[in-house]
């Protein structure tokens, strides 16, 4: 089912019925760059990132918890107990590849294997297991939760990648309204003004001070912006459409502009003061610099592993045993009474073992390219991004007076027209001229906002600012 909600000003406000401010249906850029950050899907999704690498720290851990464990085996047959083997303890593993663990056995019965035999009251022992060769620096378990620890972190970078990006997509999609709008009250001014000429120069045609000529000329001035002005209302309808797909509540309910939903006045945009910054810092603390540090990381982790497999297989296990006699157990104890065994194996060519390795130093290779490769780009990117914002905003400084000349010719021109020293067609050049100015002005601001953008994409920084 789909919901359709009315997005004003005061759906950003606390109070939201409360509000008596007369400017009430301005949707401002900033109040829409919270609404996207706070409730957009691509936002929560990017938030629960963080909690999968929570998630997947937290698990990498349970390779070190404490297991206790037990077992039961009995064989009865033909009215005899051929054995009863009760065993259970608790194995605790450690960071230091070093596992210890305790437990108590008894067996009995007729047909036990005489290994297996222990005191009638059974047997407590406490011991420890401990690689002396490979796994004693380093092991799957203590490797697995470092690279957990890794990608916990490497989440809050992808966290920040996606923000950025949906923040750089929602705010040309704003500018793109903001540009539409303005631009349709622009044509909407025409056509006042057009259809007031035509009234004007109607009248003065009936009692003769004009040909009649001129009253099909302002006609087809007229039908010109009304037609220009429908094309405005459609792409405002058409870019509204677009801004609401980045308008969510909560991340579950999809929102709508309002009709009367309108942006700020064109100053607030050109008041906004924005200097492009350039150093090197910004660019090493990029999101997608770290990311790929991340990955270089955990392949060192992987190749650190690798390494370690190229020695041999040494294990050492060793346990105390003591009898249960009540009060005099301790007393009892003898250093003497113990098991321990040793475990050797290695391979005499280590062609997996070399293999492995030669691949993970390719992997690490090929990471590093990739972050020397993608420094690069974005320090191009960067650069090309602030040398388009200050191209667009010289531009946008003629366009600026550009439309001061032009509104100065046409005062000039409707005052000789007033004056009956020049042609209605001459009024409707120089107002084409500054409508078509005005128009430019409109895209080339939405133009230098939207580089903004781009600058502080290329800087990776869109998500820390909104």
């Amino acid at each position: 089912m789909k919901y359709r909600f009315i997005i004003l000003i005061l759906l950003v406000s606390k109070a939201l019925l409360a509000q008596e401010n007369p400017e009430g249906e301005i949707f401002t850029y900033q109040e829409f760059m919270d609404i996207v950050q706070k409730h957009h899907p691509m936002s929560q999704q990017a938030a629960l990132m963080v909690e999968r690498g929570e998630a997947n720290f937290l698990k990498s851990k349970g390779n070190f918890d404490p297991k206790t464990f037990g077992t039961v085996d009995q064989k009865y047959f033909d009215g005899k107990n051929y054995y009863s083997q009760i065993h259970g303890g608790l194995k605790v593993p450690t960071w230091l590849g070093l596992d210890i663990a305790g437990g108590y056995e008894t067996n009995d019965g007729l047909f036990l294997n005489p290994q297996e035999n222990v005191p009638q009251n059974g047997l407590w022992y406490a011991g420890l297991s401990l690689p002396v060769g490979q796994n004693l620096i380093v092991d799957q378990r203590r490797t697995e939760v470092r690279k957990a620890r890794i990608f916990r972190e490497s989440t809050k970078v992808q966290q920040q990648l996606m923000l950025n990006e949906l923040l750089q997509k929602a705010g040309k999609a704003y500018w793109d309204w903001f540009r539409a709008y303005h631009a349709q009250e622009v044509y909407r001014e025409a056509v006042e003004a057009a259809s007031i000429r035509m009234d004007a120069v109607r009248k003065r045609a009936v009692i003769g001070e004009r040909p009649r000529i001129d009253t099909l000329e302002a006609g087809l001035q007229l039908q010109n912006r009304q037609m220009s002005l429908r094309q405005a209302t459609l792409e405002v309808n058409n870019t509204a459409l677009e801004l609401s797909v980045y308008l969510w509540q909560e991340g579950t309910l999809p929102l709508e502009l309002a009709e009367e939903t309108r942006p700020p006045e064109i100053n607030t945009a050109l008041s906004a003061d924005f200097v492009p910054l350039f150093n090197d810092s910004l660019l090493n603390n990029h999101p997608a610099l770290q990311q790929y540090r991340y990955k270089v990381q955990e392949l060192e982790l992987d190749r650190r592993l690798k390494r370690e497999r190229l020695k041999p297989e040494l294990n050492l296990k060793y346990n105390a045993l003591l009898e249960p006699m009540g009060d005099e157990t301790w007393a009892n104890y003898n250093s003497a009474n113990y098991t321990w065994g040793l475990e050797f194996s290695f391979p005499l060519f280590l062609r997996k073992e070399r293999g492995d390795l030669k691949l993970a130093n390719i992997y690490v290779q090929e990471t590093q390219l990739e972050l020397e490769y993608k420094q690069q780009a974005l320090n191009n990117q960067m650069r090309s991004s602030i040398n388009e914002w200050d191209a667009v905003n010289d531009q946008l400084d003629i366009s600026t007076q550009m439309v001061e000349d032009y509104q100065g010719l046409l005062n000039g021109e409707q005052r000789k027209f007033n004056a009956g020293e020049s042609s209605l067609f001459l009024v409707n050049s120089r107002e084409v001229q500054l409508i078509n100015s005005r128009i430019k002005f409109l895209e080339l601001l939405s133009k230098r906002e939207q580089k903004e953008l781009d600058i502080l994409f290329s800087q990776g920084n869109l998500f820390s600012i909104y």
